[in-house]
């Protein structure tokens, strides 16, 4: 029975990494056990030794990183700098694995942010060891993408560029979640669909948890107030002066920007459970999970339509993408927009709006925020 090593992005209690950290290798034991195959969770590498290996059950096991508390950077998702200090000794910890013998031919290894440099540091101990270890990762965003942080931030991409293509061809499979964002990363990266074979595959993200966290907050329709949200980060694609005009434009709504209120995750899980809508105008989103966590709490997610939101979400939840492609085009348009917020927000409350939200949020969990082929793939049954 090989044995499933998981690098996890570091948990940030306010970002959906807290969950993955503890709820992936647990999803992937579930996914085994329902297949009819033993399986045994390890939170900490530091605990795993030959005797689990010997057990013949399939063991998952958590490679984490420096200890210390993860904080993002102002309107980031992540630290800049203690990211690597989290990178660096899983990266470490794995060698140790490596130097006791105790990952072996057959082992699947998952990142969960491909963005990570001791991926190559991985290949590179792999072919030169002669240890067929194979490596899975999730991408979320790079360079490739110009709304990105690495995309707004790296004025020569010569060098980005070719790293996210070295990661890419390391890693043996590469998962995206929609293909908007696997069609960005291959057009700009320049990889031919012909000389892929395997290595790109679709799957949802792991984020099953979020039916057992975010329903027990909504409010029944009829209770809600008049709420629309802002739950994005407040960086410059998300286009939030578009959100405040808005705002004053419709003073007969609660008018919230998330991050504006120090919320912790399940005071941000309650404000999501009382909204009626959840506004974008987001110029980039290879997934958007801000969107998709709104719908679970019952909420409306009224997006643009295009990026990844284009494919995800159903026809009384996009507008026209020109009505917020930049300010000017908002400005023009505005008057459409103001319309069309008032006629939902009329409308939240009716047997028809209300079946289009469950139908969403049952089309979101089928495809996108449900990881069965990833999970699929690593226990290899």
């Amino acid at each position: 029975m090989h044995t499933i090593w998981i690098l996890s992005l570091e948990p940030i209690e306010t970002r959906y990494t807290a969950q993955w950290f503890a709820g992936v290798p647990r999803q992937i034991a579930a996914h085994a056990e329902a297949q009819g195959i033993a399986a045994r969770v390890h939170m900490d590498s530091a605990g795993f030794g030959q005797e689990a290996i010997d057990s013949g059950v399939l063991n998952i096991v958590n490679v984490p990183g420096d200890g210390g508390t993860q904080r993002a950077s102002a309107g980031a998702f992540l630290n800049f700098a203690t990211t690597n200090l989290w990178k660096n000794q899983q990266v470490n910890r794995f060698i140790g694995m490596v130097e006791a013998g105790l990952v072996r031919d057959g082992d699947k290894v998952l990142v969960t942010d491909a963005w990570h440099p001791g991926i190559l540091q991985l290949a590179y101990m792999r072919n030169l060891l002669d240890v067929s270890w194979e490596i899975s990762a999730i991408w979320h965003a790079g360079s490739y993408d110009p709304w990105d942080f690495l995309g707004r931030n790296i004025a020569d991409k010569r060098w980005s560029y070719a790293a996210e293509r070295a990661l890419f061809w390391a890693i043996d499979r590469n998962f995206f979640t929609t293909s908007f964002h696997w069609g960005l990363f291959s057009r700009v990266l320049k990889i031919d669909d012909d000389e892929m074979g395997d290595h790109a595959a679709y799957s949802g993200y792991p984020n099953e948890y979020l039916w057992d966290e975010l329903p027990p907050h909504r409010l029944p329709p009829e209770q809600r107030p008049n709420l629309i949200l802002f739950p994005h980060r407040l960086a410059p694609e998300k286009q939030l002066d578009i959100f405040k005009d808005l705002a004053a434009t419709l003073p007969q709504y609660d008018w919230v920007v998330c991050q504006e209120q120090s919320l912790t995750k399940p005071q941000y899980h309650a404000l999501l459970g009382q909204a009626k809508m959840s506004f974008s105008a987001a110029l980039q989103e290879t997934l958007g999970i801000a969107q998709a966590e709104a719908t679970i709490a019952g909420a409306m997610p009224l997006s643009p339509r295009r990026l990844a939101y284009n494919e995800q979400y159903s026809a009384p939840f996009l507008y026209p993408s020109d009505w917020t492609a930049n300010w000017d085009a908002y400005r023009a348009n505005k008057d459409f927009l103001v319309s069309y917020i008032r006629t939902l927000m009329d409308d939240y409350a009716t047997p028809r709006m209300q079946a289009e939200i469950a139908r969403q949020e049952q089309a979101l969990k089928a495809r996108y925020l449900t990881a069965t082929p990833l999970y699929q793939h690593l226990v290899g049954a």
